[in-house]
């Protein structure tokens, strides 16, 4: 056997075993490519990437896709997000009084974007915990497939929650290095918690008790009861269970809780929702005797800001609410001024509680809120103030725009909670997410590379595939007939 290494071609010369030929390998090939791996240098002005031009078919998918393909070289390596084994899973499980598992295959799209923000969330973890190791782990499911099925993996990537050496939950929310960190930070925690002193009670309020959440959360619920045996303390226990590693949930009983009651204008007992960057409504004192299902829906309606600005990473968070949008589009000056004060003191009145009341910055040309706002609006004036009826498909805009008032914008409010504005400014287009373009006809570069290419008649366009033209012909792009895909206006 021959082989090129590092010095030139080489022969294996002694017996041939499988031990003998995999040193050999080693010693040539494995030694040549670190001995030859400066001789093209990759830098930061000049990587691969960038000599050429990203097919388009790689990027047609969704922005995922795109970041995708163009992380596709880079090796996320980190001791906080161990990669496991058959043998180290249940011992990880074991060693954690709370772990979170990530289950992946390298393929996966979503599995490439977010694997360094999950090695970002595995450090942090480790420093809030002063653990060595972070309560984080993965397993690839391609290297490891008996260890998935085992846990009934059936997509990728899928979280799972082990809490003293049981299965406990599924995690299910937005994959980002903080949202990560806040669920498993939570799961750390009792829930609800209990705070025993008034000092405990005065740093929950800030978000800076227990220690390990701080800067972890913007809204938290405290609970101020008599005594823990009253049935309003038990059915706050029950949600805080139900709502664990979602919300910060924290309860006092007595004398305290009836004085830290009087600073919120209520009495025990009572359920405060405490949301700490909401300027307009700093606080809501939750109904008394709600159900448990009440409170819970109560608890994650309140969370929201009160006027805050809508982003993609709240957008599911609104709509799961399932009421109209009524937004104000303008520049920074325009929402910091009275404009903006206007709005916010409409939102905050609760008069128009079906709506549910945002804004979408302008300031940059290139923004989501100006691609929308544009999309809803050909020649738009600045501000603009629209409500959108997702369930209906129709936008309205505020007739006078130049003149934004409590008086005008609650009659217009009136007329369409009412509806007698019939004629919308614009409606939704229809039409189906296809991609841009057909994708790769593998099954030609199959028979191509067998040599079974047809020659010279056109092939057959197949499903999914790339039409190939005649030889000496060049394809006319709408020879495809490529579906475009309409932009993307859920928002």
């Amino acid at each position: 056997m021959k082989v090129v290494g590092s010095e030139g071609l080489g022969a294996m010369e002694i017996q041939f075993t499988s031990t003998n030929l995999k040193n050999f390998i080693n010693d040539k090939i494995v030694t040549y490519s670190e001995d030859h791996q400066e001789e093209y240098p990759e830098t930061e002005e000049e990587s691969i990437d960038e000599l050429f031009e990203v097919p388009p078919e790689e990027i047609q998918d969704d922005p995922i896709a795109e970041d995708a393909y163009l992380l596709r070289r880079k090796k996320v390596t980190s001791p906080h997000i161990p990669a496991l084994t058959d043998n180290t899973s249940p011992e990880f499980i074991h060693n954690k009084a709370v772990g979170l598992i990530m289950f992946y295959v390298n393929w996966d799209a979503k599995t490439q974007v977010f694997m360094e923000q999950y090695a970002m969330a595995g450090e942090e973890l480790a420093k809030k915990t002063n653990d060595a190791t972070s309560p984080l782990a993965r397993v690839n499911c391609a290297d490891w497939p008996d260890v998935c099925e085992n846990n009934n993996i059936t997509r990728y990537p899928t979280f799972k929650l082990f809490k003293e050496m049981k299965l406990h939950s599924d995690y299910e929310g937005k994959m980002d290095k903080g949202s990560v960190v806040k669920f498993v930070s939570l799961h750390l925690l009792e829930s609800p918690v209990v705070l025993r002193m008034k000092a405990d009670v005065e740093s929950f309020i800030t978000g800076t008790y227990p220690s390990i959440i701080s800067g972890e959360v913007e809204t938290l619920v405290l609970g101020l009861f008599a005594e823990d045996t009253d049935k309003e303390a038990k059915v706050f226990s029950k949600v805080g269970k139900e709502l664990h590693g979602q919300h910060l949930l924290g309860y006092i009983v007595g004398p305290v809780a009836k004085e830290i009651a009087s600073r919120f204008e209520t009495d025990v007992p009572s359920v405060v929702v405490v949301k700490l960057n909401d300027k307009l409504q700093p606080y809501i004192v939750l109904p008394e005797k709600l159900p448990t299902e009440d409170m819970i829906a109560s608890i994650k309606q309140s969370s929201l800001p009160t006027f805050g600005e809508l982003k993609a990473s709240n957008f599911m968070a609104y709509q799961s609410l399932q009421r109209p949008f009524v937004i104000l589009f303008g520049t920074t000056e325009i929402i910091n001024g009275q404009t903006s004060q206007v709005i916010g003191e409409i939102a905050k009145s609760g008069q128009f509680s079906d709506f549910i009341f945002c804004w979408m910055n302008l300031d940059d040309d290139s923004s989501m809120g100006n691609y929308i706002l544009h999309s809803y609006i050909t020649e738009p004036a600045i501000p603009s103030v629209v409500m959108v009826n997702h369930k209906e498909g129709k936008v309205y805009s505020y007739p006078q725009p130049y003149d934004i008032t409590n008086a005008g914008i609650s009659k217009w409010l009136d007329l369409l909670k009412g509806g007698e504005i019939t004629n919308p400014t614009s409606e939704f287009r229809e039409g189906k997410w296809k991609p841009m373009m057909p994708g790769y006809d593998f099954l030609f570069f199959i028979d191509t590379e067998m040599g079974l290419k047809k020659e010279p008649e056109e092939r057959e366009f197949r499903s999914g595939g790339i039409i190939r033209p005649k030889a000496g012909k060049e394809l006319d792009i709408q020879q495809a007939e490529a579906p475009h895909a309409p932009p993307h206006t859920e928002l």
